[in-house]
């Protein structure tokens, strides 16, 4: 860890991530799917006919899981009292003041019990980090769902967040779509200071 230990939180690690937005895994699958398609049409449907299809598909969903598990990253992150440091797994952390977060787009993990990672920390600069799963698909771990809740709780905290609304488009994808800000006092505080100078 980095700077003081005096009121730090212990470390969240996030495991097998990627730090990519969905939009982009999803970009990749699509383009993977034309190669796939060709390779089932020229080489694998003159010798396992229609059944070739199932095979070609196969192969792409593997070789998209091979592609997702060689690019997942262990992400660590841990706060202080002013910020939130995130850091690569040797231990290289960034920090982040809490007031340069604009907010943060993730599961309601405190009220549902969930095992899979999708966070979006939103800065005020317009940069977005994202930690999402590499697998889609919910799996019963409630050691990881635990964690999921600590660190979201510790999150709100720390950065004094509440409840903004629903994203959508996040929703529609069926990732963590609840949008949490600063509360207000903390947005015209911050406001105040910009007009100010202070």
């Amino acid at each position: 860890m980095t700077g003081n230990r005096k009121n730090c939180t212990p470390e969240f690690v996030f495991e097998k991530v990627h730090t990519q937005p969905y939009a982009i895994i999803y970009l990749a699958f699509t383009i993977s799917l034309v190669p796939a398609v060709l390779f089932y049409w020229f080489l694998i449907q003159r010798f396992f006919a229609h059944g070739g299809l199932a095979l070609s598909f196969g192969i792409l969903i593997l070789g998209m899981s091979l592609i997702m598990q060689a690019l997942s990253k262990t992400v660590r992150i841990y706060f202080d009292e002013k910020s939130i440091f995130i850091g690569d797994a040797s231990g290289n952390f960034t920090r982040y003041l809490k007031r340069d977060i604009a907010g943060i787009c993730a599961y309601d993990y405190e009220l549902k019990s969930r095992p899979n990672v999708s966070v979006t920390i939103a800065l005020k600069n317009g940069k977005m980090i994202h930690l999402n799963d590499i697998n889609l698909f919910s799996r019963s771990d409630p050691d990881k769902a635990q964690m999921l809740k600590r660190f979201f709780s510790t999150a709100k905290k720390r950065l004094d967040l509440t409840f903004v609304k629903k994203d959508r488009l996040r929703a529609w994808q069926g990732t963590g779509a609840n949008w949490y800000a600063p509360s207000k006092a903390q947005v015209c505080n911050d406001r105040w200071r910009h007009e100010t100078g202070n």
